[in-house]
């Protein structure tokens, strides 16, 4: 599904007219305007005003020609924060666009009424109350104690797990948008950004945020929107790597499937050279053509290059698009390369162990993948499983320590940590058995 901007042509002069917007908004080409823009709607949207500093202003127009030449004098300031809450609410109770309008500078209720369907208890809109079930629900096994998981599984068996390591890198993109195919954005798409192409685009992308408007362009002296269709608090399954960055700035692009080796780019690409970089870091992890790319800029970078961006982007083929901040600091840092982990996981266990004792093992992973991860510091070539194997006698200590690997110092170090373990008396002796392996982050 191309990233196109929905042709919204908006042809005529009725209603107040105020100075001509499609001045000041960013522009699109005439050889990719029909590919990437969308039909206007049925009722025209709400306005969002993004100025060259960022600051942020609400209106509304009465139809979609007058858009051409809104009044923005008639535009209510508003901060993003306020925005957002304001649009939550006139969503929750179906307000107009110049109902939102004026509605901006007002206290906001409290809280939504019994039959809200936007309340936390019926909620289906993908908002916090959603979010907050399938943390609870749906997601919270997995967030279980794992001595809990392991009784409901029947003992541990031959049960397998792994623990994620504490340098994954996290995704960036607060918003996602699905380009949509038939050009048409769906009612929900309830508000127009209309951003300076000299306003920075971390502000276009946080108007856009707190009301999931899409993007204003304008070519010839018409306006039109791109064909982003952006939904409210959308939830985005792939938070673990690998995925699809775009990171930007005013004079430098790369790509990266996160996390590897960039891919870099020109600054502005044509629409070859980015769709054959694409299909490179598609191929290169094996992702979902479906999956977002995720565009991430830098305070350096202006309206008019997001949207040069986001215009190839659509033409190069890309189906879906998240925005968002360029990361810092130690979050930059976990990209450029792949991260090397360590796995660890209970290969086999003969006999019965309390809940006490199969506590202590799992408080003992983190010492153990320890050794490992330390030996990679300093060789980094090694590779393949350590498998240790010992035996927890009916006093509770361990003995038959046996433990094979790919390293001398590695396995000593390991067996120096199952002999320092110590359990509570059992009626028989059991056999443990662990595996470690390193891997890169996939």
């Amino acid at each position: 599904m191309k990233l196109a901007i929905l042709l919204a042509a908006v042809v005529g002069c009725g209603g107040k007219r105020g100075p001509d917007v499609t001045q000041h908004v960013p522009a699109v080409a005439a050889s990719e305007v029909l590919a990437v823009t969308s039909a206007p709607g049925a009722a025209p949207p709400l306005v969002v005003i993004v100025d060259d500093a960022g600051k942020l202003a609400i209106g509304a127009a009465e139809t979609w020609s007058e858009l051409a030449t809104f009044d923005a004098s008639s535009a209510k300031p508003i901060d993003v924060d306020q925005l957002d809450k304001l649009m939550r609410q006139a969503e929750a109770l179906g307000w107009k666009p110049q109902e939102v309008r004026d509605h901006a500078g007002k206290p906001l209720a409290a809280a939504a009424s019994s039959d809200d369907p936007l309340r936390a208890d019926n909620d289906t809109s993908g908002g916090a109350g959603t979010a907050m079930k399938l943390d609870e629900g749906m997601w919270g096994k997995h967030r279980l104690p794992r001595v809990q998981r392991v009784n409901a599984a029947g003992g541990f068996g031959n049960l397998g797990f792994s623990r994620a390591p504490h340098d994954y890198p996290e995704r960036q993109a607060s918003i996602v948008g699905e380009v949509v195919d038939d050009h048409r954005l769906k009612p929900v798409q309830s508000a127009l950004v209309l951003a300076s192409p000299h306003a920075k685009a971390t502000a276009m992308i946080a108007a856009i945020g707190a009301t999931r408007g899409a993007i204003a362009v304008a070519h010839a002296g018409k306006l039109a929107a791109l064909r982003l269709q952006f939904l409210r608090d959308p939830m985005v399954d792939d938070r673990l790597p690998p995925w699809l960055e775009l990171r930007v700035s005013a004079g430098k692009l790369e790509l990266e499937d996160v996390p590897d080796a960039p891919i870099a780019l020109p600054a502005k690409p044509d629409t070859a050279t980015l769709k054959a970089a694409l299909a490179t870091a598609f191929a290169r992890r094996g992702l979902d053509p479906m999956a977002a790319i995720d565009v991430l800029v830098s305070p350096d970078l202006d309206a008019q290059g997001l949207v040069d961006l986001l215009v190839v982007l659509d033409l190069a083929g890309a189906r879906a698009i998240g925005l968002g901040s360029m990361p810092v600091g130690p979050e930059l840092g976990l990209r450029g390369h792949r991260i090397r982990h360590t796995t660890i996981g209970l290969l086999a266990l003969d006999g019965n162990l309390d809940q006490q004792s199969v506590r202590r093992l799992l408080a003992a992973e983190p010492a153990v993948v320890a050794c490992y991860t330390t030996a990679l510091a300093t060789k980094p070539e090694l590779a393949g499983h350590v498998d240790a194997k010992f035996a927890i006698d009916a006093k509770g200590a361990t003995r038959a320590i046996e433990v094979y690997g790919v390293d001398d110092d590695l396995d000593r170090c390991v067996a120096a940590h199952v002999k320092q373990l110590g359990f509570a008396r059992g009626p028989a002796t059991v056999t443990v058995q662990y595996f470690l392996n390193p891997d890169y982050l996939q």
